[in-house]
């Protein structure tokens, strides 16, 4: 299969996540967001921080909506991962751990309208890594509009339409 970005729709069968410090500067006016190693200088854009700032990533198990033996591992990185969660990164490092359970647990089982890239994995040389990029709420995105315009093309099912 090759790179590209797929509108599905999905359940969310599991649900992790990791919250960690992160470099606040901004690179041509971008957040660089990179994970600091312990002495606070980031690895991609060279800067040592004082005040770091929380990130958080998800890893979600996606279930096809038709087939829930077809699964589909992801990540969810930062301002989607809070738009997600209706939580920011802060708020999550702080939160009671049973508060931020039970939280957790309602998300599992809800169905998602998402937007995904797949890029290929160029640091750890394992296949490819599904990427999150959007969950839209069900008023904004006709999933199974998108599979139309789609269709089934190599590597890709009705469920997965590519649209590139």
């Amino acid at each position: 299969m090759s790179a590209g970005t797929f509108y599905i729709t999905a359940t969310i069968a599991d649900l992790h996540y990791q919250v960690y410090d992160s470099c606040p500067v901004r690179v041509r006016g971008i957040p660089c967001r990179r994970k600091l190693p312990t002495n606070l200088t980031c690895d991609s854009c060279g800067q040592t921080v004082e005040k770091p700032v929380k990130n958080i990533y998800l890893k979600v198990v996606l279930q096809d909506r038709d087939d829930s033996t077809c699964t589909q591992r992801a990540t969810i990185f930062s301002a989607v991962a809070e738009a997600f969660l209706g939580l920011k990164a802060i708020e999550v490092h702080e939160m009671d751990e049973q508060k931020l359970y039970g939280h957790f647990e309602a998300k599992l089982g809800k169905t998602v309208n998402a937007k995904m890239t797949i890029k290929e994995d160029n640091q750890n040389f394992s296949g490819l890594d599904w990427v999150v990029t959007r969950i839209y709420k069900s008023s904004e995105k006709k999933v199974d509009d998108a599979e139309k315009k789609g269709g089934d093309q190599e590597g890709t099912s009705s469920k997965f339409a590519r649209l590139d």
